[in-house]
């Protein structure tokens, strides 16, 4: 997803944890166009947990800006269509 509005700021604290899960415990949530990567019969899940400071618009100076913790996780797929066969 592309913004239209470009941000900067300091990355903290950063936290990043993979870890599995057995694959058929996943299947069921996810869309059924779309296949989990399979790492010896389990799903792949990375999270990240980040303090973002002194965020804000480029356009803007540095003392107009916010802070957040950012936790996201992703579930790997198999993206060989998007990555010219390349995992």
């Amino acid at each position: 997803k592309k913004l239209p509005i470009r941000y900067t700021g300091e990355l903290h604290n950063v936290q990043l944890i993979n870890f599995s899960v057995d694959k058929k415990e996943i299947e069921p949530l996810v869309p059924w166009k779309i296949r989990l990567r399979d790492y010896h019969g389990r799903a792949l899940i990375s999270m990240v947990n980040v303090e973002l400071k002194h965020m804000h618009p480029t356009f803007l100076p540095s003392v107009v800006h916010f802070n957040y913790r950012h936790v996201a996780f992703r579930l790997l797929i198999e993206d060989a269509q998007y990555t010219y066969g390349q995992n």
